[in-house]
Protein backbone atom coordinates (compact mmCIF):
# COMPACT_ATOMS: atom_id res chain seq x y z
CA UNK A 1 0.00 0.00 0.00
CA UNK A 2 3.00 2.31 0.37
CA UNK A 3 3.47 2.43 -3.42
CA UNK A 4 -0.23 3.05 -4.09
CA UNK A 5 -1.49 6.44 -5.25
CA UNK A 6 -4.90 7.97 -5.89
CA UNK A 7 -3.52 10.49 -8.37
CA UNK A 8 -5.22 8.94 -11.42
CA UNK A 9 -8.33 7.72 -9.64
CA UNK A 10 -6.93 4.23 -9.10
CA UNK A 11 -8.45 1.98 -6.47
CA UNK A 12 -6.60 -0.41 -4.17
CA UNK A 13 -6.69 -4.08 -5.04
CA UNK A 14 -8.32 -6.87 -3.10
CA UNK A 15 -5.07 -7.71 -1.33
CA UNK A 16 -4.64 -4.14 -0.09
CA UNK A 17 -8.24 -3.95 1.06
CA UNK A 18 -7.85 -7.28 2.85
CA UNK A 19 -4.79 -5.99 4.69
CA UNK A 20 -6.62 -2.82 5.70
CA UNK A 21 -9.70 -4.70 6.95
CA UNK A 22 -7.50 -7.12 8.88
CA UNK A 23 -5.66 -4.25 10.55
CA UNK A 24 -8.93 -2.58 11.54
CA UNK A 25 -10.36 -5.80 13.00
CA UNK A 26 -7.15 -6.58 14.87
CA UNK A 27 -7.06 -3.05 16.26
CA UNK A 28 -10.59 -3.43 17.62
CA UNK A 29 -9.71 -6.76 19.21
CA UNK A 30 -6.62 -5.15 20.69
CA UNK A 31 -8.70 -2.32 22.13
CA UNK A 32 -11.05 -4.84 23.73
CA UNK A 33 -8.18 -6.77 25.31
CA UNK A 34 -6.35 -3.65 26.50
CA UNK A 35 -9.51 -2.13 28.00
CA UNK A 36 -10.34 -5.37 29.81
CA UNK A 37 -6.81 -5.73 31.21
CA UNK A 38 -6.64 -2.08 32.26
CA UNK A 39 -9.96 -2.21 34.09
CA UNK A 40 -9.07 -5.43 35.92
CA UNK A 41 -5.59 -4.23 36.93
CA UNK A 42 -6.78 -0.84 38.16
CA UNK A 43 -7.30 -2.20 41.67
CA UNK A 44 -11.01 -1.57 42.10
CA UNK A 45 -12.79 -3.07 45.10
CA UNK A 46 -15.95 -4.26 43.35
CA UNK A 47 -16.97 -5.82 40.06
CA UNK A 48 -19.29 -2.90 39.34
CA UNK A 49 -16.37 -0.49 39.28
CA UNK A 50 -14.42 -2.83 36.99
CA UNK A 51 -17.33 -3.00 34.53
CA UNK A 52 -17.85 0.76 34.65
CA UNK A 53 -14.19 1.49 33.95
CA UNK A 54 -14.14 -1.08 31.15
CA UNK A 55 -17.14 0.59 29.52
CA UNK A 56 -15.45 3.99 29.67
CA UNK A 57 -12.08 2.74 28.41
CA UNK A 58 -13.55 0.64 25.62
CA UNK A 59 -15.93 3.29 24.31
CA UNK A 60 -13.29 6.02 24.45
CA UNK A 61 -10.89 3.85 22.47
CA UNK A 62 -13.57 2.91 19.93
CA UNK A 63 -14.60 6.53 19.43
CA UNK A 64 -10.99 7.54 18.82
CA UNK A 65 -10.56 4.63 16.44
CA UNK A 66 -13.75 5.58 14.59
CA UNK A 67 -12.67 9.21 14.23
CA UNK A 68 -9.28 8.25 12.85
CA UNK A 69 -10.74 5.63 10.53
CA UNK A 70 -13.44 7.90 9.09
CA UNK A 71 -10.97 10.77 8.67
CA UNK A 72 -8.50 8.56 6.81
CA UNK A 73 -11.16 7.04 4.59
CA UNK A 74 -12.69 10.44 3.84
CA UNK A 75 -9.32 11.84 2.81
CA UNK A 76 -8.55 8.84 0.60
CA UNK A 77 -12.02 9.02 -0.97
CA UNK A 78 -11.50 12.72 -1.66
CA UNK A 79 -8.19 12.03 -3.39
CA UNK A 80 -9.78 9.27 -5.43
CA UNK A 81 -12.68 11.44 -6.59
CA UNK A 82 -10.37 14.32 -7.40
CA UNK A 83 -8.24 11.93 -9.44
CA UNK A 84 -11.19 10.84 -11.59
CA UNK A 85 -12.52 14.40 -11.95
CA UNK A 86 -15.78 14.12 -10.00
CA UNK A 87 -18.18 17.08 -10.22
CA UNK A 88 -20.61 18.32 -7.58
CA UNK A 89 -24.38 18.61 -8.05
CA UNK A 90 -24.07 22.12 -9.49
CA UNK A 91 -21.42 21.04 -12.00
CA UNK A 92 -18.39 22.40 -10.13
CA UNK A 93 -15.23 20.34 -10.16
CA UNK A 94 -14.59 18.85 -6.72
CA UNK A 95 -10.85 19.41 -6.99
CA UNK A 96 -11.35 23.14 -7.59
CA UNK A 97 -13.18 23.69 -4.30
CA UNK A 98 -11.12 25.18 -1.47
CA UNK A 99 -13.58 25.65 1.40
CA UNK A 100 -13.71 22.67 3.78
CA UNK A 101 -17.41 23.02 4.52
CA UNK A 102 -18.30 23.13 0.84
CA UNK A 103 -16.21 20.03 0.18
CA UNK A 104 -17.70 18.17 3.13
CA UNK A 105 -21.29 19.07 2.22
CA UNK A 106 -20.91 18.25 -1.46
CA UNK A 107 -22.98 15.35 -2.75
CA UNK A 108 -20.04 13.09 -3.72
CA UNK A 109 -18.44 13.40 -0.28
CA UNK A 110 -21.77 12.94 1.51
CA UNK A 111 -22.46 9.81 -0.51
CA UNK A 112 -18.99 8.38 0.05
CA UNK A 113 -18.92 9.10 3.80
CA UNK A 114 -22.48 7.91 4.32
CA UNK A 115 -21.83 4.62 2.57
CA UNK A 116 -18.60 4.14 4.49
CA UNK A 117 -20.19 4.87 7.87
CA UNK A 118 -23.16 2.62 7.10
CA UNK A 119 -20.83 -0.26 6.24
CA UNK A 120 -18.95 0.42 9.45
CA UNK A 121 -22.25 0.15 11.33
CA UNK A 122 -23.84 -2.76 9.46
CA UNK A 123 -22.91 -5.50 9.66
CA UNK A 124 -19.41 -4.95 11.07
CA UNK A 125 -20.42 -3.38 14.39
CA UNK A 126 -24.14 -3.96 14.83
CA UNK A 127 -24.42 -7.62 13.95
CA UNK A 128 -21.24 -9.60 13.25
CA UNK A 129 -19.77 -9.51 16.80
CA UNK A 130 -23.04 -10.72 18.31
CA UNK A 131 -23.68 -13.25 15.55
CA UNK A 132 -20.54 -15.25 16.34
CA UNK A 133 -20.73 -14.76 20.10
CA UNK A 134 -22.79 -17.94 20.79
CA UNK A 135 -20.22 -20.06 18.95
CA UNK A 136 -17.10 -18.41 20.35
CA UNK A 137 -18.30 -17.85 23.92
CA UNK A 138 -20.53 -20.88 24.60
CA UNK A 139 -20.46 -23.68 22.01
CA UNK A 140 -16.72 -23.77 21.31
CA UNK A 141 -15.52 -23.76 24.97
CA UNK A 142 -18.03 -26.48 25.86
CA UNK A 143 -16.93 -28.59 22.89
CA UNK A 144 -13.25 -28.20 23.84
CA UNK A 145 -14.04 -29.14 27.44
CA UNK A 146 -15.86 -32.26 26.25
CA UNK A 147 -12.87 -33.29 24.16
CA UNK A 148 -10.41 -32.69 27.00
CA UNK A 149 -12.45 -34.58 29.59
CA UNK A 150 -13.05 -37.47 27.22
CA UNK A 151 -9.40 -37.73 26.17
CA UNK A 152 -7.78 -37.39 29.59
CA UNK A 153 -8.83 -40.06 32.13
CA UNK A 154 -7.25 -38.08 34.98
CA UNK A 155 -9.85 -35.33 34.67
CA UNK A 156 -12.59 -36.62 36.93
CA UNK A 157 -14.91 -35.36 39.62
CA UNK A 158 -14.50 -31.74 40.59
CA UNK A 159 -11.94 -31.07 37.86
CA UNK A 160 -14.41 -32.26 35.23
CA UNK A 161 -17.13 -30.08 36.71
CA UNK A 162 -14.85 -27.04 36.53
CA UNK A 163 -14.10 -27.84 32.90
CA UNK A 164 -17.82 -27.68 32.10
CA UNK A 165 -18.46 -24.69 34.36
CA UNK A 166 -20.68 -22.09 32.76
CA UNK A 167 -19.44 -18.57 32.19
CA UNK A 168 -20.67 -15.47 33.93
CA UNK A 169 -22.79 -13.02 31.98
CA UNK A 170 -20.89 -9.78 32.43
CA UNK A 171 -22.73 -6.48 31.97
CA UNK A 172 -19.52 -4.89 30.73
CA UNK A 173 -20.06 -6.27 27.24
CA UNK A 174 -22.97 -3.88 26.81
CA UNK A 175 -20.36 -1.25 26.10
CA UNK A 176 -20.83 -2.41 22.51
CA UNK A 177 -24.46 -1.32 22.65
CA UNK A 178 -23.46 2.13 23.85
CA UNK A 179 -21.04 2.41 20.95
CA UNK A 180 -23.82 1.33 18.57
CA UNK A 181 -25.95 4.22 19.76
CA UNK A 182 -22.99 6.59 19.35
CA UNK A 183 -22.59 5.42 15.76
CA UNK A 184 -26.27 6.06 15.05
CA UNK A 185 -26.02 9.61 16.40
CA UNK A 186 -23.18 10.30 13.95
CA UNK A 187 -25.36 9.56 10.91
CA UNK A 188 -27.39 12.83 10.92
CA UNK A 189 -24.18 14.88 11.01
CA UNK A 190 -22.44 12.93 8.25
CA UNK A 191 -25.13 11.69 5.86
CA UNK A 192 -28.81 12.02 6.85
CA UNK A 193 -29.85 9.99 3.80
CA UNK A 194 -28.72 6.81 5.58
CA UNK A 195 -30.71 7.44 8.77
CA UNK A 196 -33.57 5.06 7.91
CA UNK A 197 -31.25 2.23 6.91
CA UNK A 198 -29.00 2.68 9.93
CA UNK A 199 -31.83 2.84 12.45
CA UNK A 200 -33.48 -0.20 10.85
CA UNK A 201 -30.22 -2.13 11.09
CA UNK A 202 -29.82 -1.07 14.72
CA UNK A 203 -33.33 -2.22 15.61
CA UNK A 204 -32.94 -5.58 13.85
CA UNK A 205 -29.58 -6.31 15.47
CA UNK A 206 -30.77 -5.36 18.95
CA UNK A 207 -33.90 -7.48 18.61
CA UNK A 208 -31.64 -10.41 17.81
CA UNK A 209 -29.42 -9.56 20.77
CA UNK A 210 -32.39 -9.33 23.13
CA UNK A 211 -33.69 -12.73 22.01
CA UNK A 212 -30.22 -14.23 22.34
CA UNK A 213 -29.75 -12.85 25.87
CA UNK A 214 -33.15 -14.11 26.98
CA UNK A 215 -32.52 -17.55 25.54
CA UNK A 216 -28.95 -17.97 26.81
CA UNK A 217 -29.29 -16.46 30.28
CA UNK A 218 -30.25 -19.71 32.03
CA UNK A 219 -28.71 -22.57 29.99
CA UNK A 220 -25.36 -20.90 29.20
CA UNK A 221 -24.57 -18.68 32.19
CA UNK A 222 -24.12 -19.57 35.83
CA UNK A 223 -25.06 -16.14 37.13
CA UNK A 224 -25.75 -12.58 36.14
CA UNK A 225 -24.81 -9.72 38.41
CA UNK A 226 -27.32 -6.92 38.10
CA UNK A 227 -26.05 -3.63 39.39
CA UNK A 228 -28.41 -1.93 41.80
CA UNK A 229 -28.67 1.86 41.88
CA UNK A 230 -26.66 3.35 44.69
CA UNK A 231 -28.71 4.43 47.67
CA UNK A 232 -27.90 7.65 49.51
CA UNK A 233 -26.31 7.26 52.89
CA UNK A 234 -28.76 8.37 55.59
CA UNK A 235 -28.32 8.71 59.31
CA UNK A 236 -30.81 6.89 61.54
CA UNK A 237 -33.37 8.97 63.35
CA UNK A 238 -32.14 9.71 66.92
CA UNK A 239 -35.61 9.20 68.39
CA UNK A 240 -35.98 5.79 66.77
CA UNK A 241 -32.45 4.83 67.74
CA UNK A 242 -33.06 5.73 71.38
CA UNK A 243 -36.46 4.08 71.49
CA UNK A 244 -35.06 0.85 70.09
CA UNK A 245 -32.69 0.61 73.05
CA UNK A 246 -35.46 0.91 75.65
CA UNK A 247 -36.78 -2.23 77.27
CA UNK A 248 -40.48 -1.97 77.79
CA UNK A 249 -41.84 -3.54 80.98
CA UNK A 250 -43.99 -6.57 80.49
CA UNK A 251 -47.02 -6.82 82.75
CA UNK A 252 -47.78 -10.28 84.03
Amino acid sequence: MASFTYANGDEPGEFSEGIFITLVVLSQIGLFVCSSIASKMAGFHSEDQVHQSYTVFYNAALILNLALDITLQAYLSYLQMVGVGVHTADGQLLGSMTDFQDIFESYPMQKSLGKLLFKYCWPCTFFVPFLFEPVVAQVLPRHIARLLVGANPRIRGEMAEKAFELSEMEPGRYADLIFNVILVTCIPFVSPAYMALTFSALIVSHIYLYIYDRASRLPWHQRFQKRQPSMPQTEPCPWLANSSRRILPVSL
